[in-house]
């Protein structure tokens, strides 16, 4: 068992697009899916993920530029707090 009380053999235990073991590596939290906010998929968190963020800002699913890979909290609404949890993460990488 691994320090965060999973094994770090397991794929991806909060569903963050980052395997266990990577996040384990890279000092992330295994647990926290709003640890890796790569919202383009890159395996990094970037800057590219902060431009898909800006288009998308203050968009909601009934309004243009809603883009659901950058609503990190959920809320339905591209807000501040989704770009306080991207920064938060910024400079992260699952490689």
């Amino acid at each position: 068992e691994g320090p965060y009380g999973t094994a770090p053999a397991d794929e991806d235990t909060d569903d963050d697009a980052c395997g266990d073991g990577s996040e384990v590596l890279h000092a992330l939290d295994p647990l926290d899916g709003l640890d890796f906010p790569d919202a383009n998929t890159s395996m990094r968190v970037d800057f590219d993920d902060f431009l898909l963020l800006v288009a998308a800002y203050g968009a909601t699913p009934a309004t243009a530029g809603w883009d659901a890979r950058v609503d990190f909290d959920g809320t339905i609404e591209i807000t501040f707090d989704d770009l306080m949890i991207l920064a938060a993460g910024y400079g992260n990488d699952c490689l």
